[in-house]
């Protein structure tokens, strides 16, 4: 293990560091704030990050090396952030610590910014701050206790997002992709998948892109999917409507709910296997959707309390 803590000059990694005003870290009381970066040219593949309550930003680069920018922000020398860079086997493990501080009064605080090549796999995690990354390749392991997670310009064979409390906002390709939040809704813009699940406790949950098989959760918020292709479709709330509008004729719909609507928007150049059931409210299948009970594609939609809308897309 090879441990690099401040400026310390860590063996195969260059460190250079630079006090900098307005940095552009907030935290409540700071009157001190600095800038470091360096440089790991470590054989490292994959980034275990804790920071607190810190932003972390991660860009994808087309250079070979790893370059970590940290930035202070800090009240008094006691409480100043005291970061840690650790190399174990073929893991980056970034840490801080802040001591001293007051409850319910943050004086002592640390950012990230990571730049990194597109095809590293990276595993990170934040306790109480956002997680931002861009430009990246390899496989993704995303998660915070509190704080929001985004995703931009992703290519990748498995992304997991997954938050305590905060919203997951994606875009870009993965194979399989999982993203989950406590509380906080989940947006896929544009997104390519294979597989796709995505389930939050409170909060609503707006896709819309590419998916052989996707599957939507949520106890309390609205599913909404806008010009969707997907040929699997599973969506089911406790307490929200479901609004699904699909651009391509879907194998299998299952869509669910508590108590709330369920509105579906498909083509009308296939058939449908379709079965409805409501207990409280109005079912209407638009006379232009081709229902046919031996179709092989099957539409089921369930409602305890609320209508069903079925029409053309």
């Amino acid at each position: 293990m090879k441990t690099l803590t401040g400026t310390a000059l860590l063996a195969g990694a260059m460190v250079s560091a630079a006090a900098l005003s307005g940095c552009g870290l907030d935290v409540d009381g700071a009157k001190h704030h600095e800038e470091r970066s360096y440089t790991v040219t470590d054989a490292v593949t994959a980034i275990n990050l804790d920071s607190g309550d810190g932003k972390v930003e991660v860009v994808g680069s087309d250079s070979p090396g790893i370059k970590v920018t940290e930035r202070l922000a800090w009240s008094s020398e006691r409480r100043k952030p005291k970061p840690e860079h650790v190399t174990e086997g073929d893991t980056l493990k970034l840490r801080t610590r802040c001591e001293g501080n007051v409850i319910g009064f943050s004086s002592c605080g640390l950012s990230y910014r990571i730049q990194v090549p597109r095809a590293m796999a990276l595993n990170l995690h934040n306790d109480d701050g956002p997680i931002e990354v861009s430009g990246l390749r390899g496989t993704l392991r995303l998660t915070t206790d509190t704080g929001g997670i985004t995703a931009d310009d992703i290519q990748t064979t498995s992304l997991i997002a997954k938050t305590g409390d905060g919203p997951i906002k994606v875009s870009g390709k993965a194979v399989n992709a999982t993203f989950t939040t406590d509380t906080g809704g989940i947006t896929a813009d544009d997104i390519q998948t294979t597989s796709l699940v995505a389930k939050t406790g409170d909060g609503p949950i707006k896709v819309s892109g590419k998916a052989v098989n996707a599957t939507f959760t949520t106890d309390t918020g609205a599913i909404s999917a806008d010009e969707l292709r997907a040929d699997r479709i599973e969506a089911r709330t406790g307490d929200g409507p479901v609004r699904l509008r699909l651009a391509t004729p879907p194998t299998n719909v299952q869509a669910r709910t508590d108590t709330g609507s369920v509105e579906l928007e498909i083509p009308t150049s296939e058939s449908y296997n379709i079965s409805t059931t409501t207990d409280t409210g109005g079912k209407h299948i638009d006379p232009s959707v081709r229902a046919d009970s031996t179709a092989k594609r099957k539409i089921t939609v369930l409602t305890d309390d609320g209508p069903i809308r079925i029409r053309p897309a």
